[in-house]
């Protein structure tokens, strides 16, 4: 069995997690859904991660996946189970950590949502900083007694892990670092965005940071435009090619767009052969590597906070798979990861 277990509730989580503890030879294997986590059981990883897919399920969907990772794996014999969570406590966090909680040989309930590093803190059981409009309690999103430190910085998020032992920790991003950083000395491993070609960048977020980053690497790469998701034919073969989902003007459901933008994406890289993908939208990277038929990845590093970077099994071979969430990064960001512009300071980040 595995030393740690994440379980998220979407792929950009697992990912964003996961990430932190990469480095030194550990493995970092990634179930996409839990019918994967067999698969990446047997892999032998010394770390595993599982998305639920229930950030948008009811309570009895995300509580019935919940109980479906326990009867897969034995909780009793792994010393750390993580329970990643939004950072602003989106989802089914209520419903999915209760069910945890039963299932764990666990009293304490710890829960740190807060990302210093992001300018999200939490202090006297109040989440609070960039991107929170209205200070969130954190307590009030629990069945049961939690324990709400202050995490006002990574500091603060070191010494938290680093005096309680026999918890069910409940957390994002900052709280993974924190973990990998008291169980291994280090967390997360930086790496130069150095990509294979073909390279396919897959722009399915329309958040106006990624329709600026898109803006710009149209300038520098050929961007292949699907109206509503929809393509007649793979774009021809280039070494750096990005296909964008855009607005057809035909009423289409983002569900149904989405679907088709990623069966587009898929059948492209199969005709090209890819070598490496940038998803835009966890959502968009989800479905696409559902239409590839990829259920597990390895994380190897990261090339900015929010940008993992995996290695996955398409049927053609190995490849590179990233992600990068909509509302992240600087104008020049895709471009620079597909080689077409000089390293920007959006490389400068904190650990």
């Amino acid at each position: 069995m595995p030393d740690v277990l994440v379980i998220a509730d979407d792929l950009t989580g697992a990912l964003d997690s996961g990430v932190a503890f990469a480095g030194a030879g550990r493995r970092v294997m990634v179930a996409r859904r839990v019918a994967d986590l067999p698969d990446v059981l047997r892999s032998g990883a010394e770390i595993v991660v599982v998305s639920t897919g229930t950030r948008e399920a009811d309570a009895a969907t995300a509580q019935a996946r919940i109980r479906e990772v326990m009867a897969a794996v034995d909780l009793s014999t792994i010393g750390l189970v993580f329970k990643k969570v939004d950072s602003r406590l989106k989802g089914r966090v209520t419903e999915e950590v209760a069910a945890l909680a039963d299932g764990l040989p666990v009293g304490t309930v710890v829960a740190v949502p807060a990302i210093p590093s992001m300018g999200r803190v939490q202090s006297q059981g109040r989440l609070t900083g960039m991107g929170v409009a209205v200070p969130i309690e954190v307590a009030g999103r629990f069945h049961g007694p939690v324990e709400v430190p202050d995490a006002r910085s990574d500091v603060e998020l070191d010494r938290i892990v680093g005096t309680r032992s026999d918890v069910l920790w409940v957390g994002a991003r900052g709280l993974a670092f924190a973990l990998a950083r008291s169980l291994y000395g280090m967390a997360g491993v930086r790496a130069t965005p150095e990509v294979a070609q073909p390279f396919l960048v897959a722009i399915g977020s329309r958040d106006p940071i990624t329709l600026a980053q898109a803006e710009h690497l149209s300038h520098r790469v050929p961007v292949h435009v699907a109206p509503d998701g929809r393509m007649s034919a793979p774009p021809p073969v280039a070494p750096i090619a990005a296909l964008q989902l855009t607005n057809g003007g035909g009423g289409r459901d983002g569900a149904s767009a989405g679907a088709d933008f990623a069966e587009a994406v898929a059948r492209t890289m199969a005709a090209h052969r890819s070598a490496a993908l940038l998803a835009t939208g966890g959502e968009t990277a989800d479905a696409i590597l559902d239409k590839l038929g990829i259920g597990t990845l390895e994380i190897r590093s990261e090339i900015a906070p929010g940008l993992p970077v995996c290695e996955a099994q398409a049927p053609w071979g190995s490849i590179t798979v990233m992600t990068k969430s909509g509302g992240f990064g600087a104008p020049g960001l895709l471009a620079e990861i597909a080689g077409q512009d000089a390293p920007a300071e959006v490389w400068e980040t904190t650990r």
